[in-house]
């Protein structure tokens, strides 16, 4: 049986990464409806590492509640 995440989520993807596709982020609001999906068009599989700045500020933006 599979729950809901009944919690605030923030997913940051890459769109560019070559291993995991964009369609995996699709109807994710079923399973996660607080969901909020940032797509990073120059990303790859370490979004963290390409955009790091815009990766922060997604964070801290989701953090303080905006």
């Amino acid at each position: 049986m599979v729950h809901k995440i009944d919690v605030p989520t923030l997913l940051i993807w890459g769109e560019q990464d070559p291993y995991l596709g964009l369609e995996l982020t699709a109807d994710l609001e079923q399973w996660v409806p607080s969901i909020r999906v940032e797509r990073i068009p120059e990303s790859s599989h370490w979004v963290q590492v390409d955009a790091a700045e815009r990766v922060n500020e997604l964070m801290i933006g989701f953090l303080r509640g905006s």
